[in-house]
């Protein structure tokens, strides 16, 4: 426990993996291994905006990560990914021909960043809760 309080202190509070939001690992020391943080709230709350930014932050920092939507296809799970890595609107990417021609290499570029980090999207619909646990390398009755 000193160790895990000697490293917090150390590590500007941070004794897991980042949020990406400096508050919110202040306030929790980030997500720690072995833990498992769900999020719930009403349709347009930004749920997917802060899955968005966890992912971000970890991949950033060389941690592969596992994103399970059941609700978003891979392809518009991509697109937040990408608004949140550059300087393009939501609304942009929605409908492209709103990306002005001198754009699109920058564009192109951020989609490059984003397919060299370890970020990998599972969007089955149909998928069972065994499955994602399955998926995401999980295994019941581990003792910590």
């Amino acid at each position: 426990m000193l160790r895990e309080l000697e490293a917090q202190a150390s590590n500007q509070g941070l004794v897991g993996m980042s949020t990406g939001l400096h508050s919110l690992d202040t306030a929790t020391g980030g997500i720690r291994l072995g833990e498992v943080w769900t999020v719930g709230a009403l349709p347009g709350r930004g749920k997917t905006a802060l899955g968005v930014q966890v992912a971000l932050a970890n991949a950033c920092a060389g941690t592969p990560v596992a994103a399970f939507s059941l609700e978003m296809q891979d392809t518009e799970i991509s697109k937040r990914f990408l608004c949140a890595t550059s300087s393009f609107a939501a609304m942009q990417v929605r409908n492209s021909q709103t990306i002005r021609g001198d754009r699109w290499p920058e564009l192109m570029e951020s989609v490059a960043s984003l397919s060299q980090l370890p970020i990998y999207v599972d969007s089955r619909p149909s998928l069972k809760i065994q499955e994602l646990l399955a998926s995401a390398g999980c295994t019941f009755g581990a003792t910590a």
